[in-house]
């Protein structure tokens, strides 16, 4: 026995197939895409750090409370010219110490030996408590106290 099967009748068929097959692919792509953006939108919401804290002057004495992972910035006066420029004193664990910027007074450009703002930069690492102390100082006088100290308490949640 032999079946003549005329091959444009099965068309039909693998027609309606080829289309319900790519438009469940399509509708399966599109919803991967958004659970993959929602769940990239809700890592970064959970991960982002807090925005920084700065510290001045004045801040001097005072407690201040900073999450994991947060920035703290302490800006002082500074005249590099004269040799002198803050420093870390001691260990400032849970904090890290991650870098040291000078800018010079916008307002004195041109007049030499202007000072300008030292800014310090530290990343809570974890949790504890700390006394920041910074010191004023020339790096070449070993055995000098600091000219100016500043000193802060930072509570790292």
């Amino acid at each position: 026995m032999h079946l003549n099967i005329d091959r444009n009748h099965l068309q039909p068929g693998r027609r309606r197939f080829h289309r319900a097959f790519c438009g469940c692919a399509v509708v399966l792509g599109s919803l991967c895409a958004v659970i993959v953006s929602l769940s990239c939108a809700g890592i970064d919401a959970v991960s982002a750090a807090p925005p920084p804290i700065t510290l001045i002057g004045q801040d001097a004495g005072k407690t201040f409370e900073v999450a994991v992972g947060q920035q703290v910035r302490v800006q002082l006066p500074s005249n590099p010219t004269t040799g002198y420029q803050w420093s870390v004193l001691g260990d400032p664990a849970p904090l890290k110490f991650v870098k040291s910027d000078y800018a010079a007074d916008p307002q004195a450009a041109g007049r030499m030996g202007a000072g300008g703002t030292q800014t310090l930069r530290f990343t809570a690492k974890a949790s504890g408590k700390v006394e920041l102390k910074l010191g004023y100082a020339r790096s070449w006088e070993k055995d000098v106290p600091p000219a100016k100290t500043f000193s802060v308490t930072i509570v790292v949640r």
